[in-house]
């Protein structure tokens, strides 16, 4: 679905006939959000790329995600996430989130056991002192 300069997707677009889908490619699209239920239904996704687009937030509904190893969130207009959202991927091992807005990286990020990269260059991440954790665990 990539290329198609899509500018949203119904809610339950996916949920009909797609349990079995391991990846949903929507980048480089228009997209300035993912509406509730939009990937309900998704439950064998591995790979999510949704960079390209205009997406402005991350929101709860990633958390019908927790099986995705891979989330490709880059090139959009990320400042922040949802409180409780990277959590609710347990098996995420790749989370690039380069080339967006981002201000600061939540600190669950940390209870993500198979974590092994997240990319985080080209955002104008502020580093305060309730950051310093971040300096550690990179």
């Amino acid at each position: 679905m990539s290329h198609n300069v899509l500018t949203s997707i119904e809610p339950g677009a996916f949920h009909c006939r797609l349990g079995k889908l391991h990846s949903l490619d929507l980048s480089h699209n228009q997209l300035t959000s993912l509406e509730a239920n939009v990937l309900h239904g998704l439950t064998a996704l591995r790979l999510l790329n949704a960079s390209h687009n205009n997406l402005n937030a991350i929101s709860d509904e990633l958390a019908h995600l927790a099986n995705v190893t891979i989330l490709d969130l880059s090139h959009n207009t990320f400042t922040g996430f949802d409180r409780g959202v990277i959590e609710q991927i347990p098996h995420l091992e790749r989370l690039l989130l380069h080339h967006n807005q981002l201000r600061h990286v939540p600190k669950s990020i940390k209870q993500l056991e198979n974590l092994t990269q997240v990319t985080l260059y080209n955002n104008p991440i502020r580093c305060t002192c309730t950051d310093a954790w971040l300096r550690h665990w990179l």
